[in-house]
């Protein structure tokens, strides 16, 4: 749920999302790079 109340929110929302996707890319680097030791 996103709640547009002040930008303060906004940037929280944003900062949060950002983490997530570096997360994600993160986690995906790391199963791609052992995938391609175990082959």
């Amino acid at each position: 749920m996103f709640f547009s109340i002040a930008p303060k929110s906004d940037h929280f929302v944003m900062i949060v999302s950002h983490g997530i996707v570096s997360r994600i890319h993160y986690l995906t680097r790391g199963v791609i790079f052992s995938l391609r030791i175990n082959i």
